[in-house]
């Protein structure tokens, strides 16, 4: 069997006052309360498969991890809803990438209150060996080992934004899609990722992997 955890990650990213306490019918109140809770979940089922489920990814290749192609730094405004515009703005046009890459936006995992949810996430899930953290955001198909965790992104149902590839991404896809888990009862946990052909609405496995 497996266990189902779902985060409300933005809890984490929240700017503003936070839910927390028997007012609001919560059972925590700070990052180090979920902390000790995420902690006491994962260790109460250890002995099963466990699926995290978060909105935010921990690692990415995409926009959200900092990661922008060089259209992105001379055509800058084609990153609006304006994607057309393609507008020249050499030089200019690299300072929000740089931006999002070196500090970010709150959504962005190089700011620092997302890197620290990143961080307590982390530090909680690394002490486990059978834990597989699932997240949207990006709109893209996305995987990645690190430690002890698996970490799938699955956010391109509906669209496909850039992304780059490099040694640290196992793989990864810029196409509409979704990502399925298959437990089997011969114990093995297989990860498949789905792209759907926009024309014909067929799918295909673009990849397969025994976790």
């Amino acid at each position: 069997g497996f266990l189902l955890i779902v985060l409300d990650t933005q809890w984490w990213l929240h700017q503003f006052e936070k839910s927390s306490g028997e007012k609001d019918e919560c059972d925590v109140r700070t990052t180090q309360e979920l902390k000790k809770a995420f902690n006491d979940m994962l260790k109460k089922y250890r002995n099963q498969n466990i699926i995290v489920v978060g909105h935010h990814p921990l690692y990415s290749n995409g926009n959200h991890g900092g990661h922008f192609k060089l259209k992105d730094h001379l055509f800058p405004i084609t990153a609006s809803k304006y994607k057309k515009a393609y507008i020249p703005f050499p030089v200019i046009g690299s300072i929000y990438p740089l931006y999002r890459k070196f500090i970010g936006l709150n959504q962005d995992i190089p700011h620092p209150i997302y890197r620290k949810m990143k961080k307590d996430m982390e530090d909680v899930m690394n002490g486990f060996d059978n834990v597989v953290y699932v997240s949207g955001h990006e709109h893209n198909l996305q995987y990645t080992h690190n430690k002890s965790i698996h970490h799938i992104i699955s956010g391109s149902g509906s669209k496909a934004n850039s992304m780059n590839f490099n040694r640290d991404l196992s793989f990864g896809a810029i196409e509409k899609g979704y990502s399925k888990i298959c437990y089997y009862e011969n114990g093995e946990t297989w990860l498949e990722a789905i792209i759907v052909d926009q024309e014909t609405k067929e799918e295909k496995i673009a990849f397969r992997k025994l976790l």
